[in-house]
Parts: structure tokens; sequence; C-alpha cells
């Protein structure tokens, strides 16, 4: 390498520049997050309802975003238990089944949380129905719009604040920010 070639390169300038550039090509190339939802009625702080999900990632953050909004959430595996005499395969499907168990539980409110698409470009899916006249009160969805090249959970995570935020109608939080806080921080 030249003099000239060394003093470029060893310049902050340049450094900048080149950071800069790398930065852009990063966000240019990272998929975006398309997201929806309308809601008829939100439900009142400190109502108890369950969270029934398909996925344990997408069960656990929908969870963890409703409590964080002043929620009392039911454990899923108090609905589970009573669920025994259903197949496992029957009842993620049997959406009735599940609903009989919360109103049981004298739950207010149940919310079924899906995963949906391709593992690499993962999409949610929220609803909420009252107990027990059985009303869709919010619904959300939340997609990448193509395929993440390293699909990690952190993906699932953010996909479902989005689903929840668009249902409550509320501003998401950047992809970088965490949209969930586990209960020990």
């Amino acid at each position: 390498m030249n003099s000239l070639t060394r003093r470029i390169l060893g310049s902050p300038k340049v450094h900048w520049l080149i950071g800069a550039c790398v930065l852009g090509a990063m966000t240019a190339c990272s998929p975006r997050i398309v997201a929806e939802g309308v809601h008829v009625t939100l439900p009142d702080q400190g109502m108890l309802i369950g969270v029934w999900g398909t996925h344990p990632t997408v069960e656990h953050t929908a969870i963890l975003w409703l409590r964080k909004r002043g929620l009392r959430v039911m454990d899923p595996s108090a609905i589970r238990a009573n669920l025994t005499h259903v197949s496992t395969t029957s009842v993620a499907s049997n959406e009735e089944s599940i609903l009989e168990v919360a109103e049981k539980h004298g739950l207010q409110e149940m919310v079924f949380v899906r995963l949906v698409g391709d593992q690499r470009a993962p999409g949610v899916i929220v609803r909420a129905v009252t107990l027990p006249d059985r009303h869709v009160t919010w619904v959300g969805n939340a997609r990448y719009d193509s395929y993440v090249s390293t699909p990690t959970v952190n993906h699932l995570v953010v996909a479902t604040c989005r689903a929840m935020a668009a249902a409550w109608r509320q501003e998401s939080l950047s992809d970088r920010t965490r949209c969930v806080l586990d209960q020990n921080q």
C-alpha cells in the first residue's frame, strides 16, 4: 500500500463514511414488518383474561405484553390441564373447548395468538374473544414482508408485539427496542 492509500484509509472521515455505508446496507436489506389491526373495545386494567398460543414464544410474549398494560393473565397451563380429554392436535383447532374451559375459570376474555407463515418470514395473528358472549373485540396481525436470513426468537417476539400494538392502535416500538420486559428486569 502506498502512503496516499494509507492516509485515506486511516482518516476518521473515511471510517465514518464506511460505517455509514455498512449500516445503510444492513438496514436497507433488513425485512420490514407490516402490521394492521382493529378493535371495538379493549379490556379494562385488572381484567382477568387468558392467552392461548400455538407457539411458546408468541404465547409468552403476548402474556408479558398484556401484563405490562395492567391485565391479569391466567397461566395457560391451568387451561391446558382441563383439556386433557382432548388430543393435542384437535385442541389447537377446537377453540370452543378452550373457550368453555376459560369460562369455567371465570375469565372475561380469551386471547388467541397464532404463528403463521414460514419461519423465515414469520407472521403472528392475535384475536380476543369476550366471554361468555363470544364476541371478537380486537384483532391484529404482523408479518415480515420478506425472508429473514437467520430467523431468531427475537423475530417472533417483535412480530407478536407489533400485532398486539396494531390491534390496540398503539405506537409500536422499533425492532431494536424491547417491546416486553421479563418480570426479573
